[in-house]
């Protein structure tokens, strides 16, 4: 019997609209304020959200009531006001209209209403002009303007040219927006005065715009120019030109004389309108203005220059490209590097030598196209001036011209030192194998320790870029063998960019020298090897060296090849690291063998990384580490001395993931006391 009771009680409720099924409790939204919990709007919310035509109807139909019950709070008729905005139909718009009169919800009726595609609205917007002032009128108006209302323009006139001073300046603003034939008359009928005139300047050119859209071009080039005509405030006046031009490209022709306007604000906007034309007639403008400019102009038009790509242009950015303003000058040089020639390589060349504009001048120099530029750089290399070959060579270089590395030989006898590091380094870059013998020659024939620093990586270069390796190699083991000890030191690094087993043969004789310093370099010569060939010549020097020094760098270079990819198994990877940890006698090479077995994936390697756990603490973080990248490789059994290392770990990592990984694995290899039952 109660169930029945209670099954009536619901069907009533649902039936009188007072209760949603489970979405919504109308008493709680009408009763909602803003100190309470929101659960009841935004079951609301998703109801008009998520449901179909036929729940978002009822939905609205709530939320008129809401708007009509004298018990609704403010905060509930405010939310009712959202909500319709989104959902609000022609069924809504005359309860929702009701409240543009209200002080206190007026604009939340507008928020509801502005966006509703009801034909009502615009209705209800007109009919409520008349039956509000102040701010609530205003209110009025913008919407209006917003929804751009043909209709409104008679009452908007009304009230631009009436006392309200306020409601008079939103009218104004409101007929811009609305911008139809009508509208732009009536705007070109008012003689806005005082702070009104503002106003009437953004709304002609709003009108404008609208206008040329609608392909009203003549009325549009009438209101447009009535606009620039009237506005003394540079932002409203060259906005005007700016719609002005859209519609009438004559009007451009006003540009260049405004370049020189008093007003610099009138004179950037033109600057920048004049950059914004098409065509390349307008370079021929742009170029005259060039000379008579300020500062700032010249910079925009120099900018817009280098993107129109138009020699006619030239001669006008040569002359500024060497003047005194640098921010001028800088822009001049960059629109050189776009515009410009091998013609152009001469002054280029002298500003890249030196002053603020240095800098812009090797940009340029970089970029200037055409066949002859190179040609003109391999001039300059010649130049008596050392900061001018600097330039060249630089120049040439950033351009990869390979064909001028011939020519830069010459340059390593020159007297300037700065010139000769800048030609080897130049060679460096483009040195290929023609220049291999020569620089080869260069580099054992002569007695300065500085010069061969410099010529070594050109010849490296060299070396590297050659294809015939056997030629090569015969030629720089040839040197090798007639060269005296300093010279081999520096020599024998190159033979690592040959690489191959003559190179690899001549290195190793190296090995057995009286000469520590010798031995050293074949020892880094062979520690930077492109393959793990020299391992084993690299382990008998860490083992067999008379020198602790040798010793040091030998196994320092046997880890790095050991590390080196190859086809090697786990086993043997292993065995390496395992000759290398038996020589390493400092941390620091400790260290790097355990760096290696990081990446042995295997319990051998496990088990090898823990014998590093000591004393020294930097070891043991780096032990840490490794073994916790490796305890993933632990078989899942028991194993005291695997546990033991990982407990002593366990502390020293850092690393959230590998810190899991430890945890877990010690679970895994701990062993269980026997006496526990």
């Amino acid at each position: 019997m109660k169930s029945r009771i209670l099954l009536v009680a619901m069907l009533v409720l649902a039936a009188s609209g007072f209760a949603r099924a489970a979405d919504y409790v109308l008493a709680d939204v009408i009763a909602y304020d803003f100190d309470k919990p929101r659960a009841p709007l935004a079951a609301v919310e998703d109801a008009a959200r998520l449901g179909d035509a036929a729940k978002r109807a009822a939905v609205e139909k709530d939320l008129v009531s809401v708007l009509a019950d004298a018990k609704a709070t403010y905060a509930a008729k405010q939310f009712a006001c959202r909500v319709l905005r989104l959902i609000g139909t022609d069924a809504c718009v005359a309860p929702v209209a009701a409240l543009l009169t209200d002080e206190k919800l007026s604009h939340m009726a507008r928020f509801a209403l502005q966006s509703n595609p009801s034909a009502q609205v615009d209705e209800a917007f007109r009919a409520a002009l008349a039956k509000t002032s102040g701010d609530v009128q205003v209110g009025v108006i913008n919407s209006i303007g917003m929804r751009a209302d043909a209709k409104a323009v008679a009452p908007l006139c009304a009230l631009a040219t009436g006392q309200q001073a306020g409601a008079a300046e939103a009218a104004v603003l409101a007929l811009g927006r609305i911008g139809t034939p009508a509208a732009a008359e009536a705007l070109l009928q008012l003689k806005p005065q005082g702070a009104l005139a503002a106003a009437w300047g953004i709304a002609v050119v709003n009108a404008g715009e609208r206008l040329a859209a609608q392909k009203e071009a003549k009325l549009a080039r009438q209101i447009l120019r009535a606009a620039y005509d009237a506005a003394q405030k540079p932002v409203a006046k060259m906005a005007a030109l700016r719609g002005l031009i859209a519609v009438d490209a004559d009007a451009a022709a006003e540009l260049p004389a405004l370049l020189k306007h008093s007003d610099p604000l009138i004179a950037v906007a033109a600057a920048q309108l004049l950059a914004e034309q098409p065509g390349k007639k307008l370079s021929k403008v742009i170029a005259a203005q060039l000379p008579s400019a300020t500062p700032t102009v010249q910079v925009i038009l120099l900018r817009n220059l280098a993107g129109r790509g138009d020699e006619v242009a030239l001669p006008a950015v040569v002359q500024l490209a060497s003047g005194a303003n640098p921010e001028v000058a800088a822009a001049a040089i960059v629109t050189l590097g776009e515009l410009g020639s091998a013609e152009q390589v001469p002054q280029l060349l002298k500003l890249a030598a030196a002053g603020e504009t240095a800098a812009a001048a090797a940009g340029s120099l970089e970029k200037l196209r055409g066949k002859d530029v190179n040609a003109a750089l391999l001039k300059g290399v010649a130049d008596a001036d050392a900061g001018i070959r600097i330039a060249a060579l630089n120049a040439l270089a950033a351009r990869d011209a390979k064909e001028a590395a011939a020519s830069l030989l010459a340059l390593g006898k020159d007297t300037d030192a700065k010139a000769k590091s800048a030609a080897f380094k130049a060679l460096r870059a483009l040195a290929g194998p023609a220049e291999v013998k020569p620089l080869l020659d260069m580099l054992t024939g002569s007695a300065s320790a500085a010069d061969r620093q410099r010529i070594q990586p050109a010849l490296a270069a060299a070396v590297e870029r050659s294809t015939d390796t056997a030629a090569v190699t015969a030629l720089l083991t040839g040197a090798l063998g007639s060269a005296s000890d300093e010279i081999k030191q520096d020599l024998l690094p190159v033979f690592g960019r040959v690489s191959g087993p003559q190179a690899l043969a001549a290195v190793k004789g190296q090995l057995q020298g009286a000469d520590v310093e010798t031995r050293k370099a074949a020892i880094r010569a062979l520690s930077d090897w492109r393959d793990a060939n020299p391992l084993a010549d690299l382990l008998a020097a860490a083992k067999g060296d008379a020198d602790g020094n040798a010793k040091i760098l030998a196994l320092r270079g046997y880890i790095q090849l050991a590390g080196l990819p190859a086809e090697r198994s786990a086993a043997d990877a292993l065995a390496l690291y395992r000759n290398a940890l038996e020589l390493a006698a400092r941390p620091e090479e400790k260290m790097l063998v355990l760096a290696g077995l990081a990446g042995v994936k295997s319990a051998e390697a496990f088990k090898l990384a823990a014998t590093c756990v000591g004393e020294n603490k930097k070891l043991n973080e780096a032990a840490a580490n490794t073994l916790a990248q490796l305890c993933g490789t632990l078989p899942g059994k028991a194993d005291a001395e695997a546990a033991a290392a990982l407990k002593k770990i366990q502390p020293l990592v850092k690393d959230k993931k590998l810190k899991a990984a430890v945890e877990g694995a010690l679970k895994k290899v701990a062993v269980k006391d026997a006496k526990k039952k």
